[in-house]
C-alpha cells in the first residue's frame, strides 16, 4: 500500500508542476539492415553540341634514330649585338635529332662561345679575345679572374623538328667594334645514346660583315696532337680540336689559384716539357686549378720524344713561327730558368746576352738559322738533324746455324747512301745478337764485332763484310733462331752525339725446314706515332722486333735491383710484354711504386743504384685502345700455344755482413723462383690490382693451362676487343 500511495502521491505532485529525478538512459537497440538500392533512372536527352576548340599545334612523330652526334652549321650572324646560330642535329647516320630527347632518345647539350682574332702589326693572326667571358673567384687565395667562357643563359627555338634544325641565341651582347676581323664560333655538346656518352663540335671562322675570312691562326694542328693523344679529349672530352682550344686559351684567361696564364702557347708547352722545367727541378710545382677546384698537376709529365723537335706540334701553314719570331715569351715558356731581368731572381740563370728589356734584339743572335745562335740550329739534334750522318746496316745471309756450328753473318754497311769500309773506320760499336726459338725467346747471346770487347773474326767480302762468331748455336738448339745487329760511330768519344743504325733482324733455321719468323705483335711504326723515333739503352736499340731478343719471358731484372746486405728482393720482370704495359699504365696501376731500376747499375757506393718509379708515366692516349701500338690482332685471346711463362726470381744476399765495410751484396743467390702463365703475363701488364691478379690465378691452373679465353675471346661476354672499345 506504500508503493501506490508514493506512486499516486508523485501523480499528483506532478500535475502540480513537480518534476522527479531523470531515469537511468536505456541500452540502444540494434543497428537495422540497409535497404536495397533502387533502380537506375533512365537516360537523360542529350545535350547540343559546343563550339568546335581552336587547332591544336602539329603533332611530332618519334624517330628511332641510332648512336651518335653531328652537326651542320647552318647559319651565323651578329645582327644589333645578338648572334644567332642556326645547325642542325643528327645521328651517325644523319637522322634528325630532337634536342631535348623527348621524340628520339638521348637529349642533346649544346654550349657556344664567340671570340675575335686580333692581327699583329705585320699583318699576322694574333691571339683571339672571347666575348663570352666569367669571373672565376679563387677559395684559396681570394683572387678574381678573368676566364673566356660559353655564353650562359642564351635562348633555343625550334626551327624544323622533321630536319632537326634549331637556332641558338646568345644572351651575351656582341658588340663588334671591327667587322673585318676574324670571328670565331666554337660549338660544342654531347648526347648519351645506350649508356654511351657521344662528343660533337665545330668551329666555324667568319667576317661580321659577310665577307670569307683571310686571316686565321694556323699553328698547331689537331692532327698533330693526335699522333700521341689519339684523340685529343680536353674539359671531360667534349673539346677535342685546336682551333677552338685556342679560342678560350688566350691571355685574357688565367687561373685565379695560382696565378697561371692558361694561354695556350705558354700552358701547352709548360705542360709538355713538365718534370724537366727548372721551375719544377727547383720544386715549385706547374699545377692548374680546374672545375671544382681539382688539382691538375703536370710536374711529372715526360715528353716520350726529344722535345727540341718544334715542328712535331708546329704543323699548321704559320708553324715555323717558332724560329721566326722569337719572343722572351714564347722562349721562356720551356726555358723558364733563364732570366732576362737585371737582377736574376734566385733558382734562374741569367741570359747569356745579358738583359733584355724587350724583344727587339732576339733576332740578332737569334735568327731562324745559323747565327750566333740560330734558333733551329740550336734545337738539332741527332736523331733529326738532316746532315747527321745516316748509317745502315743490312743482313744479307747468315749461313752455319745448325745446332753446334758458328755463325757467320754476311752484311753491309752504308752511310749516306755510301758503302762504309768499317774495316779502314772502324765503328764505335758493332754487335751481334742471336736469341731462339722463335716460338717464344727463351735466351740469347752477344758478340761484338767491334769496340769493347770485340771477339770473332770480322773481314771484308765483295763489298760486304763477313763477321764469324766466336759463340756457337747451343748444339740442342731446335725450329728458328733470330739473328740483329745493333751498330754506332761516335765520333766526339763517350760525350759526343752517338749515330745508330735501325736495328736489322734476319730469321734463320736451326733445325726447321724453313725459318718460322717470330710472330707479329708490335708495330715499330705504330710506336713511332708518339716517340718519333723509338731508340733506348744509349739509341742503338730502336726496333721492337729486335728489343724482344733481350726482353724475353726469362730476363728477370736482376741487373739494376738495389744490391744492399741483409736484404732480399724480387726484382719486376723485364719480359716485354709485361714492362711495356706497365710502363704506358704508369701512374694508372693499381700497385706503385713500379720500380724497374736504372744506370748506372748499383755500385759499392751506390748499393741502391739508381730506382727510377715508372709508376709516373702519363700515357697521353687511350689505353683502351690496344691497336694503338699492336699489330693486327696480336692482343686477341687465346695467344697461341707454347708461348713461355714470365719468370719472377726471390734473389738473397749470403754475403756476411762483417766481410768488408760497404753495404753492397757481392754474393746473391736465387732463393725461390715463380712465374705467370703468358695471357696472365700480358694482361695483368695493366690490370695489375690484387683483385685482377687474383682473378687470373685462379683461372690457371696448377699446370699452367689459362682459361681467359673462356669470358675474353672472341664473340663471348667479355670479348677483348668489347671491353676494350674505346669511349667515343
Amino acid at each position: 500500500m506504500r508503493v501506490w500511495s508514493a506512486a499516486l502521491l508523485c501523480l499528483g505532485l506532478a500535475s502540480l508542476g513537480c518534476e522527479g529525478p531523470a531515469g537511468v538512459t536505456g541500452l540502444q537497440g540494434p543497428q537495422g539492415m540497409p535497404g536495397q538500392p533502387g533502380e537506375n533512372g533512365n537516360d537523360g536527352e542529350p545535350g547540343q553540341p559546343g563550339d568546335e576548340g581552336p587547332q591544336g599545334d602539329p603533332g611530332k612523330s618519334a624517330y628511332l634514330t641510332g648512336p651518335g652526334l653531328k652537326v651542320v652549321l647552318e647559319d651565323i650572324e651578329i645582327v644589333e649585338k645578338k648572334a644567332r646560330v642556326r645547325f642542325r642535329l643528327t645521328d651517325d647516320t644523319g637522322i634528325p635529332l630532337d634536342r631535348e630527347g623527348k621524340y628520339t632518345e638521348g637529349a642533346v647539350t649544346l654550349r657556344f662561345s664567340l671570340a675575335w682574332l686580333d692581327v699583329t702589326p705585320d699583318g699576322a693572326p694574333g691571339q683571339y679575345t672571347s666575348y663570352t667571358t666569367r669571373v672565376q673567384d679563387s677559395p684559396i687565395t681570394g683572387d678574381s679572374a678573368v676566364q673566356a667562357a660559353a655564353d650562359e643563359g642564351g635562348v633555343f627555338t625550334e626551327i624544323d623538328f622533321s630536319q632537326g634544325i634549331y637556332q641558338y641565341e646568345f644572351k651575351t651582347e656582341i658588340n663588334v667594334t671591327d667587322a673585318t676581323k676574324t670571328h670565331t664560333l666554337h660549338l660544342w655538346g654531347t648526347r648519351t645514346f645506350d649508356d654511351v656518352l657521344y662528343p660533337v663540335e665545330h668551329v666555324e671562322h667568319f667576317l661580321p660583315n659577310g665577307d670569307a675570312p683571310t686571316v686565321l691562326r694556323d699553328i698547331v694542328q689537331t692532327e698533330a696532337c693526335n699522333h700521341c693523344h689519339g684523340p685529343l679529349k680536353g674539359h671531360e672530352g667534349a673539346r677535342r680540336d685546336v682551333e677552338g682550344c685556342i679560342t678560350c686559351h688566350s691571355p685574357q684567361s688565367s687561373d685565379p689559384d695560382t696565378g697561371n696564364t692558361v694561354e695556350f702557347m705558354t700552358m701547352v708547352h709548360k705542360i709538355h716539357r713538365g718534370k724537366n722545367l727548372t721551375s719544377v727541378k727547383n720544386g715549385v710545382p706547374y699545377q692548374i686549378i680546374g672545375f671544382m677546384q681539382s688539382v691538375h698537376d703536370y710536374s711529372t709529365v715526360g715528353y716520350p720524344q726529344e722535345l727540341q723537335r718544334c715542328d712535331g706540334c708546329h704543323t699548321g701553314s704559320q708553324g715555323n713561327v717558332w724560329q721566326q719570331k722569337p719572343t722572351r715569351q714564347i722562349c721562356t715558356t720551356c726555358h723558364d730558368g733563364t732570366s732576362f731581368e737585371d737582377v736574376v731572381p734566385p733558382g734562374q740563370t741569367a741570359h747569356s746576352g745579358g738583359a733584355q728589356p724587350d724583344d727587339t734584339k732576339c733576332t740578332v743572335c737569334h735568327p731562324p738559322v745559323g747565327g750566333l745562335a740560330g734558333i733551329a740550329t740550336k734545337h738539332l739534334t741527332p736523331t733529326f738533324d738532316p746532315d747527321a750522318p745516316k748509317i745502315e746496316v743490312a743482313i744479307i745471309s747468315v749461313e752455319n746455324t745448325a745446332p753446334g756450328q758458328t755463325p757467320e753473318v754476311v752484311f753491309s754497311v752504308q752511310e749516306n747512301g755510301m758503302p762504309l769500309d768499317i774495316l779502314a773506320m772502324p765503328m764505335t760499336r758493332f754487335t751481334v745478337t742471336v736469341a731462339g726459338p722463335t716460338t717464344d725467346y727463351a735466351s740469347f747471346w752477344q758478340n761484338t764485332a767491334q769496340g769493347t770487347g770485340a771477339s770473332g773474326i770480322l773481314t771484308a767480302e765483295n763489298g760486304n763484310f763477313r763477321y764469324t762468331m766466336s759463340t756457337a748455336i747451343p748444339v740442342m738448339a731446335t725450329g728458328t733462331y733470330a739473328v740483329g745487329i745493333e751498330a754506332y760511330n761516335q765520333p766526339g768519344g763517350a760525350s759526343g752525339p752517338r749515330y745508330s743504325a735501325q736495328n736489322p733482324v734476319a730469321y734463320v733455321a736451326v733445325t726447321d725446314a724453313q725459318p718460322q719468323p717470330r710472330r707479329d705483335i708490335v708495330d715499330n711504326n705504330l710506336c713511332n706515332n708518339c716517340h718519333y723515333k723509338l731508340s733506348a739503352h744509349g739509341g742503338q736499340r730502336n726496333n721492337t722486333e729486335y728489343c724482344v731478343f733481350c726482353h724475353n719471358p726469362n730476363q728477370v731484372g736482376d741487373e739494376r735491383i738495389e744490391r744492399f746486405e741483409s736484404k732480399t728482393v724480387v726484382p719486376e720482370s723485364a719480359d716485354m710484354r709485361v714492362f711495356i704495359h706497365k710502363i704506358h699504365t704508369g701512374e694508372e696501376l693499381a700497385v706503385k711504386p713500379y720500380i724497374l731500376g736504372g744506370f748506372p747499375a748499383p755500385t759499392k757506393a751506390n748499393p741502391a743504384g739508381t730506382p727510377i718509379d715508372f709508376g709516373e708515366v702519363r700515357f697521353p692516349g687511350d689505353r683502351s685502345a690496344c691497336w694503338t701500338c699492336h699489330k693486327n690482332e696480336s692482343y686477341m685471346l687465346p695467344l697461341p700455344n707454347g708461348l713461355l711463362p714470365t719468370k719472377f726470381q726471390t734473389l738473397a744476399c749470403i754475403e756476411d755482413p762483417a766481410a768488408d765495410a760497404d753495404a753492397y751484396c757481392d754474393q746473391r743467390v736465387v732463393q725461390s723462383e715463380s712465374f705467370l702463365s703468358p695471357e696472365t703475363a700480358a694482361c695483368t701488364g695493366c690490370h695489375n690490382s690484387k683483385a685482377a691478379m687474383a682473378h687470373a690465378e685462379t683461372n690457371t691452373t696448377a699446370s699452367g693451362a689459362e682459361a681467359c679465353a673462356t669470358c675474353h675471346g672472341p664473340g663471348k661476354d667479355f670479348d677483348v676487343q668489347r671491353v676494350h672499345e674505346p669511349i667515343p
